[in-house]
């Protein structure tokens, strides 16, 4: 009797990850929910009629407060997708999937279907939350710089579309592995040939996604630490991050090992990032900053009138 079962048929491991993606998702629900239709959304004039800029220049403090309020859902939103970004992958869908080394990597995966499919499903998750981290940021980002802010979406967006790359090599893994269990001995030379060519595609398509992690993520510290956005200890520490995060793929590059054979590099990146994620939760975008752009905002659209 398999004991790692429970009373459902799943697996016990593969139940709580899906617990924890719904209780993700349903916060996520609630903070787009409340944040932007049930609180932000009374505060502002009705934009229509023809006295609609009257009755904005009438509420000054109530538009800036609902456009505080919408700066705050950003920073709220952020600070979540960095912690499923972080959470999805390395720590909630890494311990489902077998170890891809040694001979008989082929038959633990085919052995654990059902268990690359939830580590696969995670990661899925996390590697969206990683393009949607630029995403989010951007409405903001881009009143600073808009070519950084963009560039940012891009170079994310790029990291998660060579990061599914892999994913498609390790669900291909799972098809080869049954194969591979079936086949005679003439045939399971070639089925591993195969298996080891997966494998290095995944190998190499995620360190191209951390270099496009690194370009993407540099744009958006470099704009936090001019705009103040955030403290610059912080935005300065992301900064340093990125660089020995960069430093790390080029060593990887050039030795043919894997990313993951240097995370003293990359564990400063991982702090950071859960750092910066609770600030952005707790204390949110620094509000002088935001003052200061509405200031200049304003005075700017003075002077094009004028």
């Amino acid at each position: 009797m398999n004991t790692n079962k429970s009373t459902t048929g799943i697996d016990p491991k593969e139940k709580l990850s899906f617990r924890k993606i719904a209780v993700i998702t349903g916060v996520l629900f609630i903070l787009a929910t409340l944040t932007g239709p049930i609180l932000a959304r009374p505060l502002l004039p009705v934009l229509t009629g023809t006295d609609y800029l009257t009755r904005v220049s009438a509420l000054p403090n109530q538009v800036a407060a609902g456009v505080k309020l919408s700066f705050r859902k950003i920073a709220v939103i952020t600070g979540v997708l960095f912690i499923i970004a972080t959470l999805t992958g390395p720590i909630l869908a890494t311990p489902l999937l077998p170890v891809l080394t040694g001979t008989d990597y082929l038959a633990r995966v085919s052995a654990h279907p059902n268990q690359v499919a939830a580590g696969v499903l995670l990661y899925i998750i996390g590697y969206l939350a990683c393009a949607g981290i630029a995403v989010a940021m951007y409405p903001v980002l881009r009143k600073w710089d808009a070519g950084l802010a963009i560039g940012s979406v891009i170079f994310r967006t790029i990291e998660t579309a060579f990061y599914m790359v892999g994913l498609v090599s390790l669900m291909s893994l799972v098809t080869l592995g049954q194969q591979f269990t079936t086949a005679g001995a003439a045939d399971r030379t070639s089925l591993q040939a195969i298996g080891n060519l997966l494998v290095i595609v995944r190998d190499n398509a995620a360190l191209v996604a951390v270099f496009a992690f690194c370009l993407g993520a540099f744009m958006y510290y470099y704009l936090f630490f001019q705009s103040r956005l955030i403290p610059r200890w912080l935005s300065g520490f992301g900064i340093v991050a990125i660089i020995l995060m960069l430093t790390a793929c080029v060593l990887s590059l050039f030795s043919g090992n894997r990313i993951t054979s240097y995370i003293p590099l990359a564990a400063s990146i991982a702090v950071q990032e859960m750092v910066l994620a609770v600030w952005l939760i707790v204390k949110g975008f620094n509000p002088s900053a935001i003052a200061s752009l509405s200031a200049k905002t304003a005075t700017d659209e003075l002077l094009s009138v004028a």
